[in-house]
């Protein structure tokens, strides 16, 4: 699975996300410096949003 911000003048980078059975990894690339406390909430949304509750359609990770 991979995700990106929204095309716009607020874009902050990219996230890529793979899951397996066993784990969720995940790079992300800041295309700006952030603040600690912003990049602790992007960090907490990208989970929230993307990793603990993903809208795939799939209670915990996609099959194989």
């Amino acid at each position: 699975m991979q995700g990106s911000s929204v095309q716009s003048n607020n874009r902050l980078g990219t996230v890529d996300i793979h899951f397996t059975t066993t784990a969720v990894h995940g790079t992300l690339i800041l295309e700006r410096e952030l603040e600690e406390a912003d990049l602790t909430k992007l960090i907490e949304q990208i989970d929230e949003d993307l990793v603990l509750y993903p809208s795939h359609g799939y209670d915990v990770c996609p099959p194989f």
